[in-house]
């Protein structure tokens, strides 16, 4: 028989060894916290187009967005576009933790995603990419009062650059 050989102990820590990600369904481990944040993981599209991607399980799962240069973080989500809340049988607030986001990928680049957990905890979650089309329509929020703000970038662009205070409600 042949002796099968070991896994590559530096899978998912450094970027040349980053696991690569397919379309669809993928485990994505994380085993210990690592610093800077994320196991490494890559996807090359093999088509151009606009894709959502998001995570499954109980974990509340992060995740960090890079391009080719493996130095530009493009984003990072650590939860869903319109955040669910739901109440236990106690009355207890509770929301689902999954992040998802939707995103242009270039045919043949290879993107970077950083996987961890919101507290950089021990867990084991699913990620799906699911390509949508060449194009894809999507509404955000524009607006919160008298300001907006890139939900990716969490910049915020304030009308006539006048910086306003607000007080906690």
């Amino acid at each position: 028989g042949q002796t099968e050989l070991p896994k590559d102990p530096m899978a998912g820590i450094t970027f040349t060894a980053a696991i690569p990600m397919q379309e669809g369904e993928n485990e994505v481990n994380v085993p210990y916290a690592i610093n800077p944040r994320g196991f490494k993981y890559k996807f090359i599209p093999e088509r151009s187009g606009a894709y959502h991607v998001y995570s499954t399980g109980d974990c509340d799962p992060v995740v960090f967005l890079l391009a080719e240069d493996r130095k530009t973080v493009l984003g990072d989500w650590d939860n869903k576009v319109f955040v669910e809340i739901y109440k236990d049988e106690n009355g207890v607030e509770t929301t689902d933790g999954n992040f998802e986001f939707y995103w242009y990928f270039e045919e043949g680049e290879t993107y970077y995603m950083l996987f961890t957990t919101y507290l950089d905890q021990t867990a084991t979650y699913n990620v799906n990419i699911d390509y949508l089309g060449e194009t894809y329509t999507y509404l955000d929020n524009a607006a919160v009062g008298p300001y907006s703000a890139n939900l990716n970038t969490f910049e915020l662009f304030i009308p006539d650059a006048i910086e306003y205070a607000y007080s906690d409600p």
